[in-house]
């Protein structure tokens, strides 16, 4: 999904994350249905809405700290090259566990998507 961003500034896909951010509370991503199993009890669940909802308790975390979009894309980029080459980078100022990545997912996933839409 990091390649789908790369790909769409033809760079290092800080700007698409930047141009993009903003809009996914609004954005209409359509409906990809799933099953759950909470509890021992079926239940059906729209996989957009739930990424979303982590996207933007994710995003809210950045904005409490004054993050910026950029700074935000420049974070997400770091993670990428921490994935990619597995070597602190300079980027980082420390090295994400594997917690934060989970909690970055749902991010990338929707921004990949918003990407591939058009």
């Amino acid at each position: 999904m990091y390649r789908v961003l790369e790909w769409a500034d033809r760079k290092n896909g800080m700007t698409a994350i930047t141009s993009r951010s903003a809009v996914i509370a609004s954005h209409d991503f359509g409906k990809l249905m799933a099953q759950a199993w909470p509890k021992r009890r079926i239940r059906r669940v729209n996989v957009f809405e739930l990424y979303r909802r982590r996207t933007l308790r994710r995003l809210a975390t950045f904005r409490v700290r004054g993050d910026t979009d950029r700074k935000i894309a420049e974070h997400l980029y770091g993670v990428r090259c921490e994935l990619a080459h597995g070597a602190r980078t300079v980027r980082l100022d420390r090295t994400p566990d594997v917690a934060e990545v989970a909690r970055d997912l749902p991010i990338v996933k929707l921004l990949a998507r918003m990407v591939i839409e058009p």
